[in-house]
């Protein structure tokens, strides 16, 4: 479990190994994306260049220069978090969890109001909302038999908008016992971008073979598992997609009747690369490969087509996710802040045996991770870079778990003409005709690689979201004594995990 003590020691020593960095000069990234201000936590579409057009590589420590059409931003190894971890409030947007001892509903003659509360607070919500309040979820969209709303609260879930502030909201309902709790929803998005598309054979991926997945695949493939992707969906009908992918759901759009529904992908295809690094079919002499090709896909589409969403929807794609017999859910998506309808889904994806592996955010804090790896019941993933060093971008804190590969904007360090980044297939839009291959940058890149793990040992029998991180973290490559900024309790290690769990190690089986 994360704990407020995270440098305490561990007994194992620490590897000697180090890497040799290349000098360099610096060097300018241009960034946009998705209309979201480079200060905050947010996608990038990165291209490398130098003034002398040369490839540069970059020391961790040194500064990168992140240049709009507006203004430069200096990004070091590690900063100190946002002066306001408000900044991602949706104004005039809210939601609130109500107790109450019939289920709800919305009075057809006072949109703003719900049956069912005491006067004052019935006065109150009409005071402050406007519009109509709506249910989180209407049970005229849902077909399933499975999904007991009344058992996790979301049939008392309701979202309203308001002119009011939220210290205003929150004033005027909070105090009330029928009311739980009530907060302003915030933005969330994709972390990490594609960048430099790339047909791409298997040398092209640095960190599959730094994670030796061959040796893997001699004893599992995550065949069995069922690995949520809770993203911009997936569009996996590309010709190198996931072999087994399940009938999935878009809580954009709301086609959520239709199971077989496969849900259209970003503009990016940032959600088709993430599946990709989970279970991209492998061995079939086509592209790219997967960590766990075995593994069954089950895309939730929560961001839209900009790569944009909020707390309560990620909060409904993981609550469906579980309904959906998920074993393991990916998160590569987030913001500032902690959000009670966010952290109460991840508790109760937690207590039903489901495994949450979430990204830490883009921005290099040293302080503050993003939500929802923030959440005690998430295994917070930072990114590494070809190096195996912590990615200069990659946000830290005490709540870090551990680092995966991730990519990093250093040019070409092994010398094969392309970014270093992470290559996967992707198609956007959803289109069959637009997938093609695309190196991609950050924390979004690193985590599906630790679900991918994650799904093998859950085909091992491992089980339990607990005893999975503690074999991630207690066999993590440990840069340090125990838990050190930046990597958490080390790199992922997937030699060293089969090792501890009595496996020959490679070259000896």
């Amino acid at each position: 479990m994360k704990t407020s003590n995270p440098k305490a020691t561990s007994g194992r020593l620490a590897r000697s190994l180090k890497r040799t960095l290349l000098a360099s000069g610096p060097l300018t990234l241009l960034l946009s994306g998705c209309g979201l201000q480079p200060s905050t936590f947010g996608d990038a579409i990165l291209t490398a260049s130098a003034s002398t057009g040369q490839d540069l590589a970059v020391e961790p420590t040194e500064f990168l220069e992140m240049v709009t059409e507006t203004q430069t931003i200096r990004i070091t190894e590690r900063t100190e978090g946002p002066e306001d971890p408000d900044s991602n409030i949706i104004d005039g947007r809210f939601v609130v969890r109500l107790r109450l001892a019939t289920a709800p509903a919305v009075m057809p003659d006072q949109p703003q109001s719900i049956t069912g509360l005491d006067a004052g607070l019935s006065e109150d919500l009409h005071r402050v909302a406007k519009g109509t309040a709506r249910p989180l979820v209407e049970t005229g969209q849902l077909s399933w038999e499975a999904l007991e709303l009344k058992d996790v609260g979301l049939e008392s879930t309701f979202v309203f908008e308001s002119d009011h502030s939220p210290v205003e909201v929150t004033e005027a309902l909070a105090d009330y016992p029928q009311v739980e709790w009530v907060e302003p929803l915030r933005r969330l998005h994709a972390f990490g971008e594609v960048n430099d598309p790339a047909f791409a054979e298997l040398d092209l991926q640095w960190n599959m073979n730094d994670l030796e997945v061959e040796y893997a695949w001699d004893h599992v493939d995550g065949t069995g598992t069922v690995v949520a992707v809770v993203d911009s969906a997936s569009a996996l009908n590309g010709s190198d997609a996931p072999e087994s992918v399940m009938g999935g759901m878009d809580l954009v759009d709301w086609d959520t009747h239709n199971l077989s529904f496969t849900p259209t992908d970003s503009i990016s295809g940032h959600g088709s690369h993430v599946a990709g690094t989970i279970a991209q079919a492998t061995n079939n002499g086509i592209g790219a490969v997967g960590v766990a090709p075995g593994a069954t896909i089950l895309p939730i589409r929560v961001l839209d087509l900009a790569g944009n969403t909020d707390t309560s929807v990620v909060a409904l794609g993981i609550y469906f996710a579980v309904f959906r017999g998920a074993d393991i859910i990916n998160l590569s998506l987030g913001g500032l802040g902690r959000s009670q309808v966010l952290e109460e889904a991840c508790r109760f994806a937690h207590s039903e045996g489901v495994t949450l592996i979430a990204a830490s955010g883009n921005n290099g804090f040293s302080d503050t991770i993003a939500q929802p790896a923030v959440f005690p019941t998430t295994i917070a993933v930072g990114a590494s870079n070809i190096y195996g060093s912590a990615a200069p971008y990659s946000n830290s804190s005490y709540e870090l778990d551990l680092v995966a590969p991730g990519g990093d904007t250093t040019p070409d360090v092994d010398n094969n003409n392309y970014l270093d980044g992470i290559l996967q297939q992707r198609c956007p839009l959803g289109l069959a005709s637009l997938c093609d291959y695309a190196f991609s940058v950050g924390t979004s890149q690193a985590a599906p690689h630790v679900s991918g793990v994650a799904a093998m040992l859950h085909q091992m029998g491992l089980r339990d979201p607990e005893g999975i991180r503690t074999i991630l973290t207690d066999t993590a490559e440990d840069w340090g004594y125990g838990w050190s900024d930046g990597y958490g309790y080390g790199v992922l290690n997937l030699p060293e995990i089969f090792a501890y769990l009595g496996y020959p190690p490679p070259g000896q089986q």
